[in-house]
């Protein structure tokens, strides 16, 4: 699950870490791309995502998925697995290695990394 913005710079230069991410383990994991943003409109959202990412993008209404996951920028990727237990929470950077190792059925060394990005913008 990654909470990702199509006017963030940061997510701009995760776009090909992503998407290299994606042809990798998209066979092996679900990826869902979730805009939270409440500023960005969904036509927009829609075009960059054709454009940058390849995965199914949604957007998340009144931003209630990043609200249940405490989610608060962007990029931001959580590895949920199939008993719903959140794996990985963290940076686009350590996403590559938490995957793996969770599909090994190995514990997540790094279950956990500092992200970095914009503020998932929320209504007040």
């Amino acid at each position: 699950l990654l909470f990702l913005s199509c006017r963030c710079p940061y997510v701009a230069q995760a776009r090909a870490p992503i998407g290299e991410l994606y042809k990798q383990y998209g066979e092996k994991v679900a990826f869902v791309g979730l805009n939270a943003n409440q500023n960005e409109k969904p036509d927009d959202i829609k075009s960059d995502a054709a454009l940058s990412f390849g995965l199914p993008m949604l957007r998340d209404e009144g931003s209630k998925v990043a609200d249940l996951y405490g989610a608060q920028r962007t990029p931001e990727a959580f590895v949920v697995d199939p008993s719903g237990v959140i794996r990985y929470h963290g940076g686009v950077s350590d996403l590559g290695p938490a995957l793996a190792q969770v599909l090994a059925g190995s514990p997540v060394a790094k279950p956990e990394s500092k992200t970095f990005g914009c503020t998932i913008k929320r209504k007040p």
